[in-house]
């Protein structure tokens, strides 16, 4: 079983990830991350793996060390 698995909102183009566990539980409630609104979301893949999960969904690290998102 994977344990991350990564979304895309349909309306605004946002991917992020999600753990196993909290899809489990709150799959009917599942919204896009950066505007609550958007529910049309749709499955991009499932890792295993953070960091490989993590490079899939365009995160990087940032000039001061900190995850952003491209």
């Amino acid at each position: 079983m994977r344990n991350y698995i990564v979304y895309k909102c349909r309306a605004c183009g946002t991917e992020f990830a999600i753990h196993q566990e909290f899809v489990n539980r709150n799959k009917n409630y599942l919204t896009c991350p950066m505007f609550g609104k958007h529910r049309d979301i749709i499955v991009i893949g499932a890792f295993d793996d953070l960091e490989e999960c993590m490079k899939h969904a365009k995160y990087k690290r940032g000039p001061n060390g900190s995850i952003r998102q491209d």
